[in-house]
């Protein structure tokens, strides 16, 4: 059982990817480490303890990697039914969904094979600003939210604009209008140079 107040020496000890090599001498509840791929770096006890650092972030950067080269996504079944996506992205706890899939599964209904169907017929582009956009989490699939019928895939920013516009034709219209109206001072009824 350990006593209170003694500290406990974990150097050699192995977490992830992490090797604790000492405690920190400035900051004793951080311990230098050293990573599988070689850098050194220093990390927090408490986020080593609870597992949220494993790397010096080379295992993410790995992670994002085959995410991204993940070409094709199917969803397949269970023996009871239950959706399950082949993305290598992060798990939902208890669900054969990564978050992504998932997130569009229980809002829209819409497989991982529906959203790559409308994810190449827009060309991987925004369907309003026509930008690259990836398959992951900043792919956002726009509804119509009184029918929940889904109308494209969008940027951030664009999905973002939609909604401080509140989806309102109206609105979206009188702000085109006001862009296309000539600058003028606020001092005086002349045009700015441009």
């Amino acid at each position: 059982m350990r006593e209170y107040g003694k500290r406990i020496d974990r150097t050699g000890e192995k977490h992830g990817r992490l090797l604790l090599l000492r405690r920190n001498e400035d900051v004793p509840s951080k311990w230098d480490c050293s990573c599988d791929c070689g850098k050194q770096l220093t990390v927090s006890w408490r986020n080593i303890r609870a597992g949220r650092t494993k790397s010096c972030g080379c295992l993410r950067d790995e992670r994002k990697a085959v995410q991204a080269s993940t070409a094709s996504r199917t969803l397949a079944a269970d023996e009871r039914g239950t959706p399950r996506c082949d993305c290598v992205g992060p798990r939902i706890r208890n669900s054969r969904l990564c978050k992504s899939c998932q997130g569009r599964w229980s809002k829209y209904g819409l497989s991982p094979d529906e959203f790559e169907f409308l994810f190449e017929t827009q060309a991987s582009e925004c369907a309003i600003c026509q930008c690259a956009i990836s398959r992951g989490p900043l792919a956002h699939v726009d509804h119509c939210h009184e029918t929940n019928d889904i109308r494209g895939i969008l940027c951030v920013r664009c999905n973002i604009g939609l909604g401080q516009m509140r989806h309102s034709v109206e609105i979206l219209e009188r702000a085109i209008r006001y862009l296309q109206r000539p600058r003028t001072s606020h001092r005086s009824s002349k045009p700015l140079p441009t």
